[in-house]
């Protein structure tokens, strides 16, 4: 739903995808969706897909804030992934103390990023800024649970 969100601008929590007249939402939000291809869920080459829901409109100094923090997010992401988890496997003590620093101030910034968009206020209008916000926090808070078990897995 990530690729159908990026392709035509309708946030995924805002998506509704119909497949021969049944909804793929709930099938592609359950539990297993990991385990399932494209063939179990009935989509062929050539499948057409309707994408029902509202583009996000603009609101631009929030959407500045929010593109600026996704940014982030996503720079310390790769951090964590050029400095830590390429490399945790051959490293000595010392390394494992620089890593776990490393896990531990990034851990910090996920957090001051949770706590800017929880400060953020919109008009009552402005949903569309409001779901843009909740996916960032749901994205930043999957990328500080992955932060947090490299943290207890430097630490054993």
């Amino acid at each position: 739903m990530k690729r159908v969100a990026d392709v035509t601008q309708v946030p995924e929590n805002a998506q509704k995808l119909i497949l021969n007249g049944r909804s793929l939402t709930s099938e592609v939000d359950s539990e297993d969706v990991g385990q399932r291809s494209l063939v179990d869920l009935k989509i062929l080459n050539h499948s057409k897909i309707m994408v029902l829901g509202k583009r996000r409109e603009p609101n631009g100094e929030v959407d500045v804030q929010l593109k600026r923090l996704e940014s982030r997010s996503a720079e310390l992401e790769k951090r964590l992934e050029e400095e830590v988890i390429a490399k945790i496997e051959d490293v000595d003590a010392d390394g494992r103390k620089r890593m776990l620093k490393t896990c531990k101030g990034v851990g910090e910034e996920f957090m001051r990023q949770l706590e800017s968009l929880d400060a953020m206020r919109f008009d009552d209008n402005d949903g569309d800024s409001k779901a843009a916000r909740k996916t960032l926090a749901r994205d930043i808070n999957k990328r500080l649970d992955k932060n947090e078990e490299l943290i207890k897995r430097l630490e054993s």
